[in-house]
């Protein structure tokens, strides 16, 4: 076996691909970048924003879920929600999730930043993968596999760590086309179609666009013929690919039908133009300077700036590379790429498609292009004669531009100051990461390629850049964050030394609230909670929140100014963070009461808690409820349960329809008095299971028994072991009737698409062995006629 560092040298290779050297390449340098946060966190990984509230406690809460088998119906996000619907988005069609599955959950944190070392590596290995089938030269395939692992594009979504693995795994796709079409190689693309589509199903819209666009340009390719044979049998492949992804993708789509953030487009003038014109300046500044803090926007600090993933920074080599390419290639299937995705950037309803036409902007489809710009980047080096000097003109130019943003005088109130920057400090820093790339590039060219000495100086100028800059902008990220003590030890140690622990299994089971806390602290601490950050939720739940006029859009966080909510939600604990001044102190809810202080945390129990499960003497139609203010209409949910339509009249036996809502007293004084009634009618017990939940019933009379768990058309439910109709409650919710004396309701929970998503992998699977055979026989028989001819 060869040495590592003999794959290092100067001289131009030929041979043998690299692709342990690209993977442990890429492993050392994330390597460098992730070790000395992992010293200074004591073992962690932390950052800030997104990916301290939600990948730790997300990827925990899912490693838990999938070893104890609750997989079905998860009451541990926000009020319940579909588990694989809701973490499909997440992890769980990632491979890098899987790895982790084999270890105890405690060590769920720790493996963080290792796990970010494995996919830099795997991003790594897979570009050069890639890359290296259009380049004579190896040499310059590793430097593009490391052009694309530490792109901006990647570094910058650190904060969203699930995308990095969309990332590491995409160049499977283009690498499984050009098997299929140029080598005549059969079988990888299903497979990289399956891997893509269980991975992420939001970025494999984007994907299944940019493969289009990246088909159809590539076309015109003397090597990329298409013939009819040739494309039958990709579109084969494609088709086949999809059924193997159904199992993650189709409940994970589901899941988000009828979300309002999937359900606003474009129009008018937004269709073709930008309303903010300083995003098209976001947009090109984003190919000179190394990527902003996903949070904090400095060039153009507008909020569309924020969580958008705008980056396409090649560390070192920037645009320059790219331009190089640009002006010193004929025509070929590269340039056409990248100048459609430039045109797509730049349009509104063009850029949207990479996300079904979403209104939001995001640029979270970038790394797909920056793929190509690495290529082109280092594709060009293998032109001797290639000239450099306008494209390191142009980067200078652009670099020069785009800082007059710290120089212009802009009106801050009544003064006027120089920069229109949100932070100079660390806006002068990036121009001097900028600035010294260029002139390092410019060496690089200019004085040391002409002596012979290329390669080796640019590795390691290229490493060094790309670890200096990442460490900066993690450094940066992290100074907006909660310090080491409080994630060590409020956020993963309070499920100890703070929590008051449900046992919802053995019929035990309350929510919990939280005020000035953390985002996610309930999911730290695995106490299911009224107050949840997390993108996908059942839209029952949504639109409960809506019709209270609580806006829910990414989390759930009712206020305490709700205070009917707490009781009908069956919230028994209220935790009050002492841990910073608190611009508002808590105005403690009606009915709650000082339990004790833990740590830093003041605890509040609420005396007028109810029990998951209780009946009603009345009920409200929808229509009734609609002319109450919304501000009362949770509160009348504690004297009356609300009823849609189609649910009135098989349920208008059991109880009284309430003549006239307006004449209700729905008064804080009285509302002990309306949960002491519902307490009277509680449910025996209430227990979660691995497919639902179990509750039983003990009434004089036929009840209808409401749930404060979120309707979703997954649900079943079972009153003695007879399928019974669940009628949609309390606008969200679900309730069932049930007999007079003792009763056990079961509810059991499927994801909706799980069942069609399962008989697709078997086809995939029954199919694709199938295919694998065929295709060893052919070979075979064409191996045969080969020796005869012979």
């Amino acid at each position: 076996m060869r040495p590592f560092t003999s794959y290092l040298t100067d001289r131009e290779d030929t041979g043998k691909n690299r692709y342990l050297a690209a993977f442990l390449l890429a492993c050392l340098v994330a390597a460098a970048i992730f070790i000395p946060f992992m010293i200074q966190d004591q073992g962690y990984f932390f950052y800030f924003g997104d990916y301290n509230v939600q990948d730790i406690p997300f990827y925990q809460h899912a490693h838990e879920m999938i070893r104890s088998g609750n997989w079905n119906w998860d009451f541990g996000t926000d009020l319940g929600a579909n588990f694989i619907g809701s973490y499909s988005f997440y992890m769980l069609g990632s491979p890098f999730f899987w790895l982790m599955l084999p270890f105890p959950n405690w060590m769920i944190p720790y493996l963080m930043g290792p796990m970010f070392i494995l996919k830099f590596g795997v991003c790594g290995l897979t570009a050069y993968c890639y890359i290296a089938r259009f380049l004579r030269n190896k040499n310059f395939a590793l430097l593009g596999s490391l052009l694309y692992a530490f792109s901006g594009f990647t570094v910058y979504n650190v904060f969203f760590n699930h995308f990095v693995d969309v990332v590491a795994l995409f160049p499977l796709l283009l690498i499984g086309l050009e098997m299929y079409v140029v080598d005549g190689k059969k079988g990888f693309f299903a497979v990289a179609v399956a891997i893509n589509m269980m991975v992420n199903y939001f970025f494999f819209v984007g994907q299944a666009v940019f493969l289009l666009i990246y088909f159809l340009c590539r076309l015109p390719s003397p090597h990329f013929c298409i013939k009819k044979r040739v494309f039958f049998g990709l579109a084969f492949e494609t088709v086949l690919g999809c059924l193997g992804g159904m199992i993650i993708f189709l409940p994970g789509i589901l899941a988000i039908t009828g979300n309002p953030r999937v359900d606003n487009f474009l129009f008018g003038h937004d269709l073709l133009f930008y309303a903010d014109t300083q995003r098209y300046g976001g947009i090109l500044s984003s190919l000179f300077f190394m990527p902003e803090v996903p949070s904090r926007p400095n060039f153009f600090p507008q909020e569309w700036a924020k969580w958008s993933s705008l980056s396409a920074w090649l560390p070192l080599f920037s645009v320059t590379g790219v331009l190089a390419f640009f002006g010193n290639t004929g025509k070929n299937f590269v340039k056409r790429v990248l100048s459609v995705c430039l045109v797509m950037a730049l349009v509104p309803v063009l850029n949207s498609a990479f996300y079904a036409f979403n209104s939001s902007y995001y640029a979270r489809w970038f790394y797909m292009p920056v793929l190509l710009m690495a290529l082109a980047s280092v594709k060009v080096l293998e032109d001797r004669g290639a000239s450099y000097r306008r494209p390191i003109l142009i980067t200078a130019v652009g670099v020069g531009f785009f800082t007059l943003i710290g120089l212009v005088p802009t009106q801050d109130g009544d003064k006027v100051k120089i920069g229109a920057e949100a932070m100079p400090d660390r806006f002068f820093m990036w121009v001097l990461v900028s600035v010294i790339s260029l002139l390092l590039f410019y060496l690089l060219i200019y004085h040391l390629r002409p002596r012979g000495m290329f390669f080796r100086p640019a590795l390691a100028l290229l490493c060094a850049v790309a670890v200096g800059y990442s460490l900066i902008h993690y450094a940066c990220g992290r100074s907006h964050s909660y310090g080491l003590a409080y994630m060590k030890d409020t956020a993963l140690g309070g499920r100890e030394a703070v929590a008051i622990q449900p046992d919802p299994e053995n019929g035990d089971f309350f929510r919990s609230d939280y005020y000035a806390a953390m985002d996610n602290l309930g999911m730290f601490w695995n106490t299911p909670t009224i107050q949840c950050f997390h993108t996908v939720v059942p839209t029952s739940v949504i639109e409960f929140y809506e019709y209270l006029d609580i806006t829910r859009d990414v989390h759930s966080s009712p206020p305490v100014e709700q205070y009917a909510l707490r009781p009908l939600l069956s919230v028994k604990y209220l935790y009050d963070d002492q841990t910073f001044a608190q611009s508002t102190p808590l105005s403690v809810p009606t009915g709650f009461s000082l339990y004790e202080d833990r740590g830093d945390f003041r605890i509040y129990q609420n005396d007028l808690y109810l029990p998951m499960g209780f009946a009603y003497d009345t009920y409200l139609t929808r229509q009734q409820c609609d002319v109450l203010d919304t501000s009362q209409r949770a509160r009348a949910m504690l004297q009356a349960i609300v009823l849609e339509t189609e649910g009135v009249e098989p349920n208008a036996h059991l109880m009284e329809n309430v003549a006239d809502p307006l004449t209700m007293k729905l008064y804080r004084q009285n509302m002990a008095e309306d949960c002491q009634k519902l307490q009277d009618q509680a449910a025996v017990d209430f227990r979660t299971t691995k497919d639902g939940f179990l509750s039983h019933t003990d009434y004089d009379s036929e009840k209808l028994v409401f749930y404060s768990v979120p309707y979703d058309e997954g649900f079943t439910a079972y009153v003695n072991g007879k399928e019974v109709p669940i009628y949609r409650a309390n606008v969200g919710f679900m309730a069932v009737q049930v007999p007079a004396g003792q009763a056990e309701i079961e509810f059991r929970y499927r994801a909706p698409g799980l069942a069609v998503g399962e008989v697709c992998l078997v086809a995939f699977a029954a199919i694709y062995l199938g295919y694998i055979i065929y295709i060893a026989l052919q070979r075979r028989r064409q191996r045969a006629c080969d020796q005869a001819q012979q």
